[in-house]
């Protein structure tokens, strides 16, 4: 049987914490975003996420996202009270071609995107951010289903 070496060991010891979605506890909560039960998710988003995210998309767009809200990402989902995410009312992005059918046309969003909301949604359910949807954590996909075709 081949014998690892020292160095394959440690490598996997400390990289296998990376694969997992969460870092931690978010800002202000007892558990994990994954430990919350559905009272207790709905409180954080109010408490925590609701306001930091609000003034986030304001500084970007003040006229366009003057009303923010959880029906600004959660839809549907805020009037029926699932608050169910992905939510399919936002864009739907392309299972190819994102740059000519998401970025290119929309690149200012896009940037802020995943320059500001990405980043710091993660930091606020405590996860990790997950660049480009690959791998486990915050990303794109959390917010936005692909499209079927």
């Amino acid at each position: 049987m081949p014998r690892l070496r020292p160095t394959v060991i440690a490598a996997s010891l400390l990289l296998t914490p990376a694969c997992k979605a969460t870092v931690g506890n978010p800002p202000g909560a007892a558990m994990t975003w994954e430990q919350m039960n559905f009272q207790e998710r709905r409180a954080h988003m109010t408490r925590v996420v609701l306001p930091q995210m609000k003034a986030v998309f304001q500084a970007h767009d003040p006229e366009r996202f003057a009303n923010f809200g959880c029906q600004t990402c959660h839809g549907q989902g805020s009037a029926d009270g699932s608050f169910a995410m992905p939510n399919p009312d936002l864009m739907q992005f392309p299972r190819r071609g994102f740059k000519q059918e998401v970025y290119v046309p929309h690149r200012e969003m896009v940037r802020f995107m995943w320059g500001e909301v990405q980043p710091k949604m993660a930091e606020l359910l405590g996860m990790r951010e997950s660049k480009y949807g690959r791998g486990a954590g915050f990303s794109c996909r959390n917010c936005h289903v692909r499209k079927d075709s």
